[in-house]
C-alpha cells in the first residue's frame, strides 16, 4: 500500500477559497477519487490531504497528472505557478500502519453515482477561459440543482478576524475567518462526502455526530463544552420537528470564560465548526473575532464596533468582553446588548472572558440572560494530569511514545514556560509536542549517518576524488553494511530523482525502537539549567560565597525533617529568603527544592518562579483563580515568588501606561483621579492575590514549599501588612551581598562552566576590575550583585563569539581576550545591573 500526500500553499488557498477555506482542498479529494475509484481518502485538511492506493493499480505518474490537470482545468492555473502552489510527496506504507480504524478520517471518500458533487473527470476536462481572475473560476455543481451558488469575497482584511490558525491534536492545522480584500474568486459549496454518507434525518442531522462533533468529544478538559455540544446535537431532531421550533435558539448566546492554560481561541474555533456542521448557522460568512474595552484606545469602542459588524459578512461574532467586566453594569453596554439583539437572526454571538470567581462570572451571565438566552461554557485551567494524557495523545497520533525521562523533560518545559510567563496552554503543549518529535527525527538521521562513515563524513574533511568515484556509494548488496539510511542513500542516487514537487522514492520504515522518544533525543527541550545532571550537593559546591547561606539551610531541612519525611506539617513549609537582588536567591530555592525531593518531602522537586503581578489579575475576579491555578501548578514542587511590590512602581508607569491608551483615542492626559483609580486597583488585586497565597500556604493539604523573596526593606512592609506572617512562614534564610574578590571569582567562574578560555592575564584584570568598582556603585542600592556579572560576563563573549565568526581562522578557540572584556565594561553600570526581563507578559491573551 503507498500514501500520496498533498500540501497546497496556504496564501494560495486563502485566495481562492473565499468564505470557506476547505473548498480547494474538497475539489481534490472529489475530483480524485471520482477519477480513481481505488484511491481511498485518509485525511482532509485545509492545506493538506492524504490518500491511500495500490501501486499495482494505480501509477504515481497518472495522479500527478491528474493533479495537474485539475489546477489548469478547475483553477485556470498556468503551469509555471503549478510548482509553487502544489507539493507531492509519496510514501510506501507498513500495513500496521494504515490497519488502525479511526475515528477522525473517513474511511473512503469516493465519488459514486449518488455523491453531492457532479465533477467532471479531470482527464475529459477542456480548458474553460477565465472570468478575469488570475487564481481561480471554479463552478461545481450539486445533484441537487438548488443547491448550486457561487460565494464571494469577505470584508476587507482586519486585526479582529479570526486568521491565526490553531493547531489540532494530529498536528494538522484548523483555520477560520476569511479572505482579504484582494481575493475575489467564485467558488460554490462542496460537500464534504463523509459526511453525506451517514445516515441522517432530515435537515441535515447526523445521530451519531458529525466529524466537528466527534473531535470536540475527544479534546481533554474541554467537559462543559463537550456536554453543550451533546445537548444541542441531542435536541436538533425535536426542533427539526417544526420550521417554528427552531426560532428558539435564534437569540441564543455563548458566554466562554476559560483560562489562559485551556486556550482561547481552539475551543471557540472548534464550536464555530460544530454549529456550520450541524446546520445552525451559515458556514459561509465564517466568523470574527473583536476585543471591546471602555476607556482605552487599543481595542475598539462599542460605536466602532458597531460599525465593523455592520460592514460584516460574518455568520458568527467572538466579542471578547474582559475589559467591561468592571464595569459590566454600565447603561452603555446594556445598549450594546440591545444593538447585538436586533442583528440578524442568522448571525450568533460568542462572550468571552479569562476563568474568573464564580460570582463573577454568574453576574456577567446575568447581565446577558436580561437581553438573550445563554449558555454559560466554564473551561478552568488544565491539571498535569490532563495535559501529560494530551501529550500522550499528539505523540500517538505522529506515531510515537516517550519514556518516563522525556515525559519529566516535559513538565520542566511547561514549568519553564508558565515560569516565563507565556504559557498559551493547548498551543504551547502543540509546540513542545512538535518540538519532541522534530528533535527525535533529527537524532534518528544523524544516529544513523554515523553508523556509515561516508555518510557521515563532512565534504571538507573527505579525500579528494574525481567526478566519477565522488558518487555515494552504492552499498544496497554489500552485506557490511547494515545500515537502512545509507541503503536508501545509495538507492535513491541509482535512480532518477523526481524532486521538483518534493517526491521521496524510498523512505524509511520506522522501527518500534525508533519510535520511542528518550531524554537523550531531547538535548534542547529544556535551559541548560534545567538538563545539568549533577546533584544537589554538586550544585551548591559550585557556588561562590554561600557559606552562610549553606549553614542557614542545613539547619532549616534539619527542622524539617526531625520527624521523618512522612509527617511533614506542609502549612508551615514555607520559607522567607531575604537579601539583594543578585545574592543566589533564585538558584538556592531550585537547589533546595531537588534537596527536598532527594529526602522525599516533595513529590516532585520542581521549581516554578513568578513574580506577584503572575498572580494577580486585571480584572475583577480574576486573581483567585490565577493564583489558585499557579499554586496546583506548583503541587510537590517549589513556588517561588519574588518582587512582591513590583506592581507599585515610583517611576511613572501606570502614568505611561494610561496616557498611550488615550492618546491613542485622541484624548488627554489622565486625570490624577484615573492614575489614582488605576493605582488603587493594582494594589488590591496584589493583595487578593496576597490573600489567597497565603491562605493556600497555610493549607496542609497543598504539599508545596513556598519561598517569598525580597530585599530588607520588602520583607518589613510585608510582615507590616500581614502581621502573622512570620509565624506562617516560620523559616529565614539571610543573603549577603558578595564582596569584590567573590564577584571576580564569580566571573571567572563562569567562563569556566561555560568552557571559555581566558587570555594570558585577562584573570589579573578581571579581578582588578571589580577591586576597583567604586563604593557608589556597590552600596547605591540598585547594585544586583551576581546579576551584574553575569550581564557583564554575557556582553564580553558575545563579543567573543562575533569576532571569531567573522575572524579568518576557521578555528573556534572561544578564547576571551582582555580587548573582549574591556568594550564589555564600558557599558554602564544601569545596564549591567538590569534584569533580564521576561519573554512576554502575563494575563489574559490570545
Amino acid at each position: 500500500m503507498n500514501a500520496i500526500t498533498i500540501y497546497l500553499d496556504e496564501q494560495w488557498v486563502n485566495a481562492i477559497s473565499g468564505k470557506d477555506p476547505r473548498i480547494a482542498a474538497r475539489v481534490f479529494a472529489e475530483a480524485l477519487t471520482h477519477r480513481f475509484p481505488a484511491l481511498t481518502l485518509q485525511y482532509l485538511g485545509i492545506t493538506k490531504l492524504e490518500l491511500f492506493y495500490d501501486e499495482k493499480n494505480i501509477h504515481s505518474r497518472d495522479l500527478e497528472n491528474t493533479l495537474r490537470s485539475i489546477l489548469r482545468n478547475q483553477f485556470q492555473l498556468d503551469a509555471e505557478y503549478m510548482d509553487v502552489v502544489m507539493t507531492v510527496k509519496y510514501a510506501e506504507l507498513d500495513p500496521s500502519e494504515y490497519a488502525e480504524d479511526t475515528d477522525e478520517y473517513p474511511d473512503n471518500f469516493n465519488a459514486d453515482a449518488d455523491s453531492q458533487m457532479a465533477i467532471k473527470d479531470p482527464a475529459e476536462m477542456e480548458d474553460t477561459p477565465g472570468s478575469g481572475n488570475s487564481h481561480a473560476n471554479a463552478e461545481y455543481t450539486t445533484a441537487d440543482t438548488d443547491t448550486q451558488f457561487t460565494t464571494t469575497n469577505t470584508r476587507a482584511e482586519s486585526a479582529a478576524t479570526y486568521t491565526e490558525p490553531e493547531s489540532t491534536a494530529n498536528g494538522a492545522e484548523t483555520e477560520s475567518g476569511t479572505a482579504g480584500a484582494d481575493a475575489a474568486p467564485t467558488a460554490a459549496k462542496a460537500a464534504t462526502s463523509a459526511i453525506a454518507s451517514a445516515p441522517r434525518l432530515p435537515g441535515g442531522y447526523i445521530p451519531e455526530g458529525g466529524p466537528a462533533l466527534k473531535k470536540i468529544r475527544k479534546l481533554r478538559g474541554y467537559d462543559s463544552l463537550v456536554q453543550l455540544c451533546n445537548s444541542i446535537h441531542a435536541m436538533l431532531p425535536y426542533l427539526r420537528s417544526s420550521a417554528r421550533l427552531l426560532d428558539v435558539l435564534d437569540d441564543r448566546v455563548y458566554l466562554f470564560s476559560v483560562n489562559i492554560g485551556v486556550g482561547m481561541t481552539a475551543p471557540i474555533s472548534d464550536f464555530f465548526d460544530y454549529l456550520v456542521e450541524d446546520q445552525l448557522i451559515p458556514g459561509n460568512g465564517g466568523g470574527c473575532e473583536l476585543r471591546i474595552s471602555p476607556d482605552t484606545g487599543e481595542y475598539l469602542s462599542l460605536n466602532d464596533a458597531k460599525a465593523y459588524m455592520a460592514q460584516s459578512e460574518a455568520s458568527l461574532f467572538c466579542i471578547d468582553i474582559t475589559d467591561w467586566v468592571d464595569d459590566i453594569d454600565d447603561p452603555a453596554f446594556r445598549d450594546f446588548l440591545l444593538y447585538l439583539y436586533a442583528q440578524d437572526s442568522e448571525c450568533r454571538f460568542i462572550f468571552k472572558m479569562p476563568y474568573l470567581e464564580k460570582k463573577v462570572i454568574n453576574h456577567v451571565a446575568s447581565v446577558l440572560g436580561d437581553i438573550f438566552t445563554l449558555d454559560t461554557i466554564v473551561l478552568p485551567p488544565l491539571p498535569e494530569e490532563l495535559l501529560i494524557r494530551s501529550v500522550e495523545d499528539q505523540l500517538k497520533d505522529y506515531g510515537f511514545r516517550a519514556d518516563a525521562d522525556a515525559m519529566e523533560l516535559f513538565r520542566k518545559r511547561v514549568n519553564e514556560e508558565k515560569s516565563d510567563g507565556h504559557f498559551y496552554g493547548v498551543s504551547t503543549i502543540n509546540k513542545i509536542v512538535r518540538e519532541m518529535v522534530v528533535a527525535k527525527l533529527r537524532s534518528l538521521a544523524e544516529s544513523k549517518a554515523m553508523q556509515c562513515g561516508e555518510c557521515s563524513a563532512p565534504s571538507d574533511a573527505r579525500e579528494p576524488q574525481d567526478a566519477e568515484s565522488s558518487e555515494v556509494k552504492d552499498c544496497s548488496s554489500d552485506a557490511d553494511c547494515n545500515d537502512a539510511t545509507h541503503k536508501m542513500t545509495a538507492s535513491v542516487k541509482a535512480q532518477p530523482a523526481n524532486t521538483k514537487h518534493g517526491t521521496v522514492s524510498a523512505p524509511v520504515k520506522l522501527s518500534y525502537e525508533d519510535r520511542l522518544i528518550t531524554a537523550k533525543d531531547l538535548p534542547s527541550l529544556v535551559s541548560p539549567k534545567s538538563l545539568k545532571e549533577l546533584t544537589p550537593e554538586e550544585k551548591l559546591a559550585e557556588l561562590v560565597g554561600i557559606d552562610s547561606v549553606r549553614k542557614q539551610m542545613d539547619k532549616i531541612l534539619k527542622e524539617i525533617t526531625k520527624s521523618g519525611t512522612e509527617n511533614v506539617d506542609f502549612g508551615h513549609l514555607n520559607i522567607r529568603f531575604i537579601g539583594n537582588p543578585g545574592t543566589g536567591r533564585t538558584e538556592i530555592a531550585r537547589i533546595l527544592g531537588a534537596i527536598l525531593k532527594e529526602r522525599g518531602v516533595l513529590k516532585n522537586g520542581g521549581f516554578l518562579e513568578h513574580d506577584i503581578t503572575d498572580l494577580a489579575g486585571c480584572i475583577e475576579g480574576e486573581t483567585v483563580p490565577k493564583t489558585l491555578a499557579i499554586c496546583r501548578d506548583a503541587e510537590g514542587s517549589v513556588l517561588f515568588i519574588d518582587e512582591i511590590f513590583r506592581e507599585e512602581p515610583e517611576t511613572g508607569e501606570d502614568a505611561e501606561e494610561l496616557q498611550q491608551g488615550m492618546s491613542d483615542k485622541g484624548e488627554s492626559s489622565p486625570t490624577p483621579e484615573q492614575l489614582a483609580l488605576a493605582k488603587k486597583r493594582k494594589i488590591r488585586y496584589r493583595r487578593e492575590a496576597m490573600d489567597a497565597l497565603i491562605s493556600e500556604m497555610k493549607n496542609p493539604e497543598t504539599h508545596m514549599l513556598t519561598v517569598i523573596s525580597g530585599t530588607e526593606a520588602d520583607m518589613a512592609r510585608l510582615e507590616k501588612e500581614y502581621p502573622e506572617l512570620s509565624s506562617d512562614m516560620p523559616y529565614e534564610i539571610r543573603f549577603e551581598d558578595f564582596s569584590r574578590e567573590e564577584l571576580g571569582e564569580i566571573y571567572l567562574h563562569m567562563a569556566k562552566r561555560d568552557r571559555f578560555r581566558v587570555e594570558k592575564g585577562l584573570s589579573d584584570e578581571v579581578m582588578n576590575y571589580f577591586r576597583k568598582l567604586p563604593d557608589q556603585v556597590l552600596r547605591s542600592g540598585t547594585f544586583s550583585n551576581a546579576r551584574y556579572v553575569r550581564n557583564l560576563f554575557e556582553r564580553t563573549t558575545s563579543k567573543t563569539l562575533l569576532r571569531e565568526e567573522l575572524g579568518t581562522s576557521i578555528s573556534r578557540k572561544r578564547e576571551i581576550t582582555s580587548a573582549d572584556f574591556r568594550l564589555a565594561a564600558d557599558e554602564s553600570t544601569e545596564v549591567l545591573n538590569e534584569k533580564e526581563p521576561k519573554r512576554y507578559p502575563m494575563g489574559f491573551h490570545l
